[in-house]
């Protein structure tokens, strides 16, 4: 690698991917039917989710509670919650250099905010901060044994805690990750407004 220039100074092409499978929420806790969810990656635009639409305009929410097969994530909330389901995701396509990336991602976690959009001003119902920073390290490993111009993809799956203002847990969101470095070279062959800087 001796030959290589240095790529620390260079900006990359990274791809962020989030997967929501479902929202679960405290029974207690009121919420509509028409969630969504939103994401926000650094100072990056915020990426919002919405539920699928079905049959007659209503999103779908599912009533837990019987099923055995989720009793062990149920444990954790006070009582059955009302689970809101998405299987739905977005992604963006951004621009940066890695240090800059990992130094940021190692210090300010992924932001979500589950938000009732109801009425025409969405209401918080409660966030979850997301750390990025074991995912950012190994990519940057990868980066350093094999180059920048190789792709490395790295992600994770599980669930989240989601919190009220008072900072009570108040239910779950259950989602995957993703974070990709693409390398330099699709720079050109992506229009600039595509690409979040």
């Amino acid at each position: 690698m001796s030959g290589q220039p240095n790529n620390d100074n260079y900006e990359t092409l990274f791809s962020f991917e989030v997967l929501v499978e479902y929202i679960k929420i405290d029974k207690e806790k009121k919420a509509s039917d028409d969630l969504a969810l939103g994401v926000r990656l650094l100072d990056f635009p915020t990426l919002l989710i919405y539920q699928p639409e079905q049959n007659g305009n209503v999103p779908q929410r599912a009533h837990t509670g019987n099923d055995d097969g989720e009793k062990a994530h149920q444990a954790s909330l006070r009582t059955c919650g009302v689970e809101y389901v998405f299987n739905k995701g977005k992604s963006c396509l951004f621009k940066i250099n890695l240090d800059s990336l990992h130094s940021h991602l190692s210090n300010t976690p992924l932001y979500a905010m589950v938000l009732d959009v109801k009425d025409e001003i969405p209401k918080v119902v409660g966030t979850s901060l997301i750390s990025l920073a074991k995912l950012v390290e190994r990519i940057r490993c990868d980066v350093n044994v094999r180059g920048v111009s190789t792709p490395s993809s790295q992600g994770e799956k599980g669930l989240v805690g989601i919190f009220n203002l008072m900072g009570e847990k108040i239910g779950l969101i259950s989602l995957g990750y993703k974070l990709l470095s693409l390398g330099a070279s699709l720079l050109p062959h992506i229009s600039e407004n595509r690409i979040f800087k």
